[in-house]
């Protein structure tokens, strides 16, 4: 499968002063990621990696995207349903929610589910 890095063409902005070292760690670790990507198109986790740096760099919709590329990559890596589930939760989409953590759960990862299920009355699952 072919390398299909869109989203991150460019890299992540630079920050204030206060978290230029933070940040400046973020860039390699952006980098990083790429380039395994790049190595090993066809391995999902990479792609999961780069979905966790954009969400904590505040990328939401690119965070969806990269873990969607890991996922079509390998439909049975549980980890990029769990962080789906999480952010779709985050959301408040409830039925994307559901339906990752169910896929999460049925690869051995109950994590969303588990949320989900403390609060039924929030989330009220689809019948």
């Amino acid at each position: 499968m072919q390398s299909t890095i869109s989203v991150q063409e460019k890299a992540p902005p630079m920050c204030s002063a206060d978290t230029f070292c933070e940040t400046s760690r973020m860039r390699r670790r952006y980098f990083l990621q790429r380039a395994l990507a790049a190595a090993a198109p066809d391995d999902p986790r990479p792609y999961c990696n780069l979905g966790l740096l954009f969400y904590m760099l505040g990328r939401v919709d690119d965070a969806i995207a990269m873990h969607e590329q890991a996922l079509a990559r390998d439909p049975c890596f549980a980890f990029p349903h769990q962080h789906l589930g999480e952010i779709y939760i985050v959301r408040g989409e409830y039925e994307k929610a559901w339906a990752h953590a169910r896929r999460a759960a049925e690869l051995g990862n109950t994590v969303v589910l588990d949320m989900l299920n403390r609060y039924p009355k929030v989330t009220r699952p689809p019948d």
